[in-house]
């Protein structure tokens, strides 16, 4: 329709939502590349992303169908973010939210990508008033389903086009892909928040933007009386995360049942700051963890990199030293970074490993009160959690186990695949 510029369309503007796994980007790609290699006459088109990294999916995702079709090669050339008509001039522009404003376009086609998870509206309502310069200038828009049900402007925006005569509306209800299997969707489940289940799978919008642990699940986790001692069939992590002056520094420490798969925090502790000078005291710590150590034989100390730099250098030489006269184990470290990556597996961790009853607590208020207050919030390039502070810190305890929890996982993975000795002696799990 758009390449050869037909006056008898029904539709000129179109919403298309589907869940996650439905093709929505490749999707795209098909239809700006078919426009692009078919066309007729010059023509201006663009397709729209929130960030450039998603941006470079659709990119990606045309420049390998010119890879596998080396017949599109003869017609069209794929540049950084241009696909080119190399016989008539046509121009696809791939651009994204982050990138400046759209004023000024004159496109004969439009296309976005995920519109639900755009941060801003800006480049929308340019790219949608630019729609109007032109009569025939066809708007797509693919999207999942996305957050703030009934407030969002991108909600607001949805029910308007649903309701609008002169748009195509179509949304599919929950997955239909013949390629996404039960059991997928099984682990999907088991790993996401209900909210992004809800939202990402069965394509329903939701309210919220995050979600914690249900309550059910925390105290199906009470099983243990109280703290419990070194038991030599499991394997210990200490985790500890280390705050200063305005939160607490806590440590708990994880023993891997690698024979039932399961994750047994067997001792919860806390340090908040002093009452003079208002700091928490880093010789306690130090002092408390390394009776810990001897105590339970950490094979790994996970720890917060932003304040705990210089408190395990220091916990790992005097490990060492009481090593050497047979007090304890050496100390390895595992240095865990809250970026994007180190956010996604604390999530994962705790949203499997508690939905699936794999973990063991005794009842430690403090850490009770840090996990209902901890929320996992789909940020749409990935999870964060997040925690209120109050007078007992910032959920310190609660994120020094999800930390251990995140790489726990790792650990009980290792110890559950079938080994052999390798002599090197390298291995921290």
């Amino acid at each position: 329709m758009v390449a050869g510029l037909r006056d008898n369309a029904p539709f000129q503007r179109f919403y298309l939502e589907r869940p996650r796994g439905h093709s929505k980007t490749t999707d795209i790609a098909c239809m700006a590349l078919e426009v692009i290699y078919t066309s007729q006459i010059p023509l201006s088109g663009y397709a729209a992303a929130d960030d450039r990294d998603q941006a470079k999916l659709i990119r990606d995702a045309i420049k390998a169908m010119v890879m596998m079709n080396p017949w599109l090669s003869e017609r069209v050339e794929v540049q950084n973010y241009r696909v080119v008509n190399k016989a008539t001039g046509s121009v696809l522009e791939i651009i994204s939210n982050d990138a400046g404003s759209s004023y000024g376009f004159t496109p004969h086609f439009i296309i976005v990508d995920e519109l639900t998870h755009w941060k801003k509206q800006d480049l929308w309502v340019s790219l949608f008033s630019s729609s109007a310069k032109r009569p025939k200038c066809m708007l797509v828009i693919i999207a999942n389903a996305g957050f703030g049900r009934g407030i969002s402007w991108q909600w607001q925006l949805r029910e308007s086009c649903r309701e609008d005569a002169r748009w195509y509306f179509s949304s599919l209800d929950g997955p239909q892909a013949s390629w996404i299997t039960d059991e997928s969707l099984a682990e999907q489940r088991s790993k996401l928040t209900a909210l992004d289940y809800q939202r990402l799978w069965l394509n329903q919008w939701v309210r919220e933007t995050g979600e914690g642990l249900d309550w059910s699940d925390i105290e199906a986790a009470l099983t243990l009386p109280g703290p419990q001692g070194h038991d030599t069939n499991l394997v210990y992590i200490g985790c500890l995360d280390v705050g200063i002056r305005n939160d607490h520094s806590a440590f708990v420490v994880i023993g891997l049942d690698s024979i039932n798969e399961r994750y047994k925090v067997h001792y919860v502790t806390s340090w908040k700051p002093a009452d003079y000078g208002g700091q928490v005291l880093l010789s306690d710590v130090k002092r408390d963890v390394l009776e810990l150590h001897k105590t339970y034989k950490f094979r790994l100390l996970v720890y917060d990199a932003w304040n705990a730099v210089d408190i395990v250098q220091e916990l790992s030489q005097q490990a060492a030293h009481m090593a050497g006269i047979g007090q304890c184990p050496p100390l390895n470290l595992c240095e865990f970074r809250f970026q994007a990556q180190g956010q996604l597996e604390m999530a994962e961790a705790l949203l499997h490993i508690f939905r699936n009853h794999k973990i063991d607590l005794y009842r430690d208020e403090d850490l009770l009160n840090d996990l209902l207050r901890i929320q996992i919030e789909d940020k749409g390039i990935g999870y964060k959690v997040t925690a209120k502070r109050d007078d007992l810190g910032h959920a310190d305890r609660g994120i020094a186990l999800a930390m251990g929890l995140a790489e726990g996982m790792k650990g009980m993975k290792i110890l559950r695949e079938p080994r052999y000795d390798d002599g090197l002696g390298d291995s921290l799990i």
